[in-house]
């Protein structure tokens, strides 16, 4: 079986048992967990991705991706705490020291310091709490080193886009938000596009770089302070028309977890109210679920029913606010266009990466029209790749040349499917690309007067 067919199959989980689904052994059964049918919570890619045109010479590629599988970021939902257990259990599923020591050997950060210290590296820096939470597991890890196998037989196997052996010129640039998750999920998916054996001595490593919070693009809207209050008057609007259809979800939620959704919106609990619940309480049952259990004794409908109130209140603002976008995944745009463009600057490198959050890819999947009714949550290791053509490059050493922009084209592949930009021709040229993002987008100044809440 060749590398990417055993990664795959790593992560796809069909046909096993539930203990094993949930990596346990009988021996540990005794951790208060309730077992279920164990669900997936990770990407799908098919087999086989979309060709490229013989027509077309690929010039650039920009991949914005999800984490990979974790830990929940909290011990507790409301007044609830997770089993005593809940430590040793997730521990079990962390990477081990020596798999986080490579991935930080051939991947390592240039700015470490930036990186929020939440969520331990390894089994040893996560034993303690308050590293534990919103750690990148094991199968997190095998998840991502699958996409980024993806990613090489795509284009180095398949179209040679990339050369075999790893030169960091190519990589016009590696970043990841300020959290260990996204820099180990970035780290794997490099693995996997680049494992040890395809780099040598002298160049071996691909720097991964983050930048401080406040100034980070793909937070999803939380440094503009106009887009989150426009957030929240839009889920606060969406939960009050909707409120006699989630009562029945909300008393059982309420129950499990002694949540008082009225009491808790008086107090501006952001982890209880009305306005965050549903987020957060579905994020951290899709952890346990993920593995075939889950931390208390709730209804079988319950959780799909979080998840699809989640889905409804988070999407409702980015449907009804179409000056909501532009503040949230604007700036993040206009960096992706950047980078596509400097196709025309010969040795400008071949592919970037950005690695993120499911925050991070449903803006920019509203901005660019491509999120329609049946739009579904993006799951871990979920995908974002914007490729540059240029049609029939006729001017001397084409391939390494500089590309001419006025004849080149952008498609957009959504975890191995083509996707088409706000229903546009799915090879769009560079034109009606630039013009779109200009509209659909505010940087600098504009993005920063816009986020200012008007004065009283």
């Amino acid at each position: 079986m060749n590398r990417l067919k055993l990664l795959l199959s790593a992560t796809s989980g069909v046909g096993i048992t539930v203990a094993a689904a949930a990596g346990l052994n009988t021996s540990q059964s005794n951790l208060g967990l309730l077992e279920t049918k164990p669900d997936h919570h990770h990407t799908q890619y098919p087999k086989e991705w979309p060709t490229i045109p013989a027509a077309y010479m690929l010039k650039k590629v920009v991949v914005v991706h999800r984490h990979g599988d974790r830990t929940p970021v909290c011990a507790r939902i409301g007044d609830k705490y997770f089993h005593t257990n809940y430590l040793s259990f997730w521990q079990e599923r962390i990477p081990s020291a020596e798999t986080s020591e490579k991935l930080n050997q051939f991947n390592p950060w240039v700015n470490p310091d930036r990186i929020k210290k939440w969520g331990g590296r390894n089994k040893e820096e996560s034993k303690k709490k308050d590293t534990l939470h919103g750690v990148l597991t094991q199968r997190g890890v095998e998840q991502m080193e699958a996409v980024g196998a993806a990613l090489r037989n795509r284009y180095v196997d398949e179209y040679k886009f990339l050369p075999a052996v790893l030169d960091p010129a190519d990589i016009l640039g590696a970043r990841c938000t300020p959290i260990y998750r996204c820099h180990m999920s970035l780290a794997s998916l490099l693995t996997g596009l680049y494992p040890n054996e395809n780099r040598t001595a002298d160049k071996p490593a691909i720097v991964i770089t983050s930048r401080d919070s406040t100034t980070e693009t793909m937070w999803g809207g939380h440094t503009c302070e106009m887009a989150m209050t426009m957030s929240t008057d839009s889920s606060t609007e969406f939960l009050e028309e909707n409120k006699a259809g989630l009562e029945k979800t909300q008393k059982a939620v309420e129950d499990a977890f002694g949540i008082d959704v009225t009491k808790d919106i008086e107090e501006g609990n952001i982890f209880t109210s009305s306005r965050h619940s549903w987020l957060f309480i579905g994020e951290v049952l899709t952890c346990f679920k993920a593995y075939g259990y889950q931390p208390f004794e709730l209804p079988d409908w319950v959780m799909p029913k979080v998840g699809e109130i989640r889905d409804q209140v988070f999407f409702h603002k980015h449907r009804t606010q179409p000056t909501l976008n532009p503040l949230v995944s604007g700036r993040l745009l206009a960096e992706i266009t950047k980078y596509l463009a400097s196709a025309e600057i010969v040795g400008a490198g071949k592919i970037a990466f950005f690695s993120g959050h499911d925050t991070t890819l449903i803006p920019l999947l509203f901005s660019l029209g491509i999120a329609d009714d049946e739009f579904k949550w993006p799951l871990y290791s979920a995908s974002l790749v914007f490729e540059l053509y240029e049609k029939s490059p006729t001017h001397a050493n084409k391939e390494n040349a500089g590309a001419n922009l006025d004849e080149c084209y952008i498609r957009v592949i959504y975890n191995g499917e083509e996707v088409c930009i706000a229903n546009k021709p799915a090879m769009l040229p560079w034109s009606d690309f630039e013009d779109y993002i200009d509209a659909n987008a505010k940087t600098g100044w504009e993005w920063s007067n816009a986020c200012q809440q008007p004065k009283k």
